[in-house]
């Protein structure tokens, strides 16, 4: 059984956060949290990049077009259903 996964930018980074704010920790993570002191990151501020402050789950302009444009000539019912959660089972013959 699958979930259907909203295609509105919006409703899928809220998702994705609510998701990641929900989830268990590993117990490496844990252990990591415990057992390191200072990252290399906080002993060295020069070694930072664009990644280490990089949010994935911001919402991105040229997504919110995409998606804009991807539902435009779509009735409400239809937009409904691709933004739905709703349950399917996929079958293979």
């Amino acid at each position: 059984m699958k979930r259907l996964t909203p295609k509105d930018p919006t409703k899928k980074k809220i998702q994705a956060i609510y998701n990641k704010e929900n989830a268990r920790k590993n117990i490496s993570s844990i252990r990591n949290e415990k057992e390191i002191k200072q990252t290399y990151n906080e002993a060295d501020s020069t070694i930072k990049d664009f990644y280490t402050n990089w949010n994935k789950n911001t919402i991105n302009v040229s997504e919110v077009q995409a998606y804009e444009k991807s539902i435009l000539g779509m009735t409400d019912d239809e937009i409904e259903l691709l933004n739905s959660e709703k349950y399917f089972y996929e079958m293979e013959f």
